[in-house]
């Protein structure tokens, strides 16, 4: 009888694994720390963080989907970063709520709110007619695509990339 319980509980513990890698996000994009690309494009994003903030503060009615990438720390000393939408800006914090699902990070949900100060974002994007203001971690992502890759990319997003 002990056998039997022994084998359900490890049974249910595996397809609890297993349903936890299958749902965590797919369309993740891991990188190294040392990537220069990656973090000179951080860097620029941190550099014109005050187009980001002129489009809150004043927000004009060819300009959407205004978010900002920020960077959370894993227990593991690595991090994962997730774009908040709905913003505001206080003048100090830009406040959001995160808007994609995290692959590694427990305590935090899409939709949760938090801040982030605009020398500590990690990206800042917003679409003007459609097409990709900042954005500068994508548009590495984006640049190391081959062909069919950026079609696709492209046909599942709703902007262009200039």
């Amino acid at each position: 009888m002990v056998k039997i319980a022994i084998v359900l509980i490890v049974g249910f513990l595996l397809l609890w694994i297993i349903r936890r890698i299958l749902s965590r996000p797919k369309n993740i994009v891991r990188a190294a720390l040392d990537d220069e690309t990656l973090n000179s494009a951080k860097s620029q994003a941190r550099e014109t963080v005050h187009l980001l903030l002129a489009a809150l503060a004043s927000p004009q009615t060819n300009q959407t989907d205004v978010t900002v990438k920020k960077e959370f720390q894993l227990p593991d000393k690595s991090s994962e970063h997730l774009w908040l939408n709905n913003l505001t800006y206080d003048g100090n914090l830009i406040h959001g709520e995160v808007a994609n699902e995290p692959a590694h990070l427990e305590s935090v949900n899409i939709g949760d709110k938090t801040s982030v100060s605009p020398k500590d974002i990690s990206d800042w994007k917003f679409l003007e007619d459609n097409v990709l203001v900042g954005g500068y971690t994508i548009r590495v992502f984006y640049d190391r695509m081959d062909d069919k890759q950026k079609a696709q990319f492209l046909s599942e997003v709703d902007f262009n990339i200039e």
